[in-house]
């Protein structure tokens, strides 16, 4: 379970079994002044001085990003950015390795060498001094069960920990 509490609404996560799997209801109706995640037992604060980011989608050209998009994110004042951003974060996976989630395979190409790659937006967020709000496939879940969604989000952890990046968030 997941807990976000802050000084206009108590909670606004929670979670609720239906069926095999467990489905997240969101409710972002929160004040910002003075928020803190709770995660089982873990309190991480998090009291920004603006809640303000956008989407930065995969499919966004690479290429473009790194000539224009430090420029862009300045200008709009952005904190925090989401990837892959949109519907795209239902069909990707992070790293290609369609091992034990074949079914995903049909859409390597929303992930190909072109986009805007997990290192892309890590190393960007990095220089740019922004929050990312990282989004694994849960259609994964869905097909594939609540564990295989959780082992490559972990693994996705893991390789962003070694290489040096810091994963705080993810949906």
């Amino acid at each position: 379970w997941i807990l976000f509490e802050s000084d206009f609404f108590p909670v606004i996560l929670l979670t609720a079994p239906m069926k095999h799997y467990l489905f997240v209801f969101a409710l972002c109706l929160c004040s910002v002044t003075n928020t803190k995640v709770v995660v089982h037992d873990t309190t991480i604060p998090y009291t920004p001085s603006m809640a303000f980011g956008a989407n930065i989608p995969n499919y966004a050209n690479a290429r473009f990003m790194r000539e224009h998009g430090s420029t862009i994110i300045k200008q709009t004042g952005v904190q925090s950015i989401r990837w892959p951003g949109g519907s795209y974060a239902n069909k990707i996976i992070w790293d290609n390795d369609f091992t034990n989630v074949p079914y995903f395979k049909q859409f390597s190409h929303d992930n190909a060498g072109w986009t805007f790659t997990w290192k892309d937006t890590a190393a960007f967020a990095k220089q740019n001094s922004l929050e990312v709000f990282w989004q694994m496939d849960a259609a994964v879940g869905f097909i594939y069960g609540a564990d295989v969604a959780a082992r490559i989000a972990a693994n996705f952890v893991g390789n962003m920990t070694h290489l040096g990046y810091k994963v705080n968030y993810i949906e």
